[in-house]
């Protein structure tokens, strides 16, 4: 017959963590190109370990932060997101959900032939939806 310590050692650890919105997330979307998400916000958040598998559920709402993006590792923009984006967490932590919206705000000179603005400028702003 088997002795009670001839069984296998399992650890288990289950944190319900509520994030508020002093805290700071932040998401690595892409390491080699350096996309991902800086961000202040607020939500529920449930980490599970049992052994080595780790899972983490819930959904981060997103108050204010950055989204920085680069095109084939030469162009980089850093998007604000807009209040209400999201962030949410089916398991696996490395593949969370992004539902956001973000702005990209530039300022452009309106000089150009006959400069009948003389070199004044204008602010800009492209809007990103990203989901993925």
């Amino acid at each position: 017959p088997k002795k009670s310590s001839d069984k296998p050692s399992h650890t288990t650890l289950s944190l319900l963590i509520d994030v508020d919105e002093d805290a700071r997330l932040h998401v690595a979307l892409d390491n080699r190109s350096g996309d991902g998400i800086i961000a202040r916000g607020e939500g529920a958040l449930r980490l599970k370990m049992v052994d080595d598998d780790l899972t983490l559920r819930g959904t981060y709402e997103i108050q204010s932060g950055t989204f920085t993006y680069a095109v084939a590792n030469t162009i980089r923009r850093q998007f604000a997101l807009a209040s209400g984006s999201t962030v949410t967490f089916h398991g696996d932590p490395s593949k969370p959900t992004l539902d956001a919206r973000a702005v990209y705000r530039v300022t452009a000179s309106l000089k150009g032939e006959g400069d009948h603005h003389h070199g004044r400028n204008a602010d800009a702003a492209s809007g990103l939806f990203v989901s993925f």
